[in-house]
């Protein structure tokens, strides 16, 4: 009959079977799941690059683009500059003087600085030669001593009424002391 020892046996290589089918498929399992998660950090790293790839073309581009307008800022400064030193050159040209317009320029100070001075010394003279009528005219000597003795008394005239007034306050003012006390 049966074999209690192959009943054991069996069961236990059935056992071990199940435990191993259970295994491989776990096994299987696991692999599915590790190729699966694989692929996933494959697609993961092909999108980063596209993206990168992508953000790599748009850099290049605007790069690009800011070293176009780079040269054209140059260049348009350059042809600025270029034309500034046109007019700056101009302007120098313009404020060198020539041989005859320095000639023109120092024979006009000369006259102006002559005419000066001949002004002043007509002026001084005929200042000495006003001065020299007055102390050799008799008759306006005389004229000029009454003119300053008028001047003179009309001075004194008002000094005397200003010390007038300034008594008569002075005596008002003891006076109302006077009458205080």
């Amino acid at each position: 009959m049966f074999n209690r020892r192959d009943t054991h046996s069996s069961k236990a290589i059935l056992a071990s079977r199940r435990r191993n089918e259970q295994i491989e498929t776990m096994t299987k399992r696991n692999n599915d799941i590790k190729a699966h998660q694989r692929y996933l950090d494959f697609e993961i790293k092909a999108q980063d690059i596209v993206r990168k790839t992508h953000l790599n073309r748009i850099a290049d581009g605007l790069r690009q683009k800011e070293a176009e307008n780079l040269d054209h800022r140059r260049k348009r400064l350059a042809e600025l500059l270029g034309r500034e030193e046109i007019i700056f050159q101009e302007e120098i040209d313009q404020k060198v003087e020539s041989v005859d317009q320095r000639y023109k320029r120092m024979s006009n100070r000369a006259k102006e600085l002559r005419n000066k001075r001949d002004s002043a010394r007509q002026k001084k003279a005929d200042e000495l030669y006003y001065q020299r009528f007055r102390l050799e005219c008799d008759e306006l000597r005389t004229v000029d001593v009454q003119k300053h003795t008028k001047l003179i008394i009309k001075e004194r005239d008002k000094q005397v009424t200003l010390n007038r007034a300034l008594n008569m306050k002075k005596r008002e003012m003891e006076d109302e002391y006077a009458r205080m006390w």
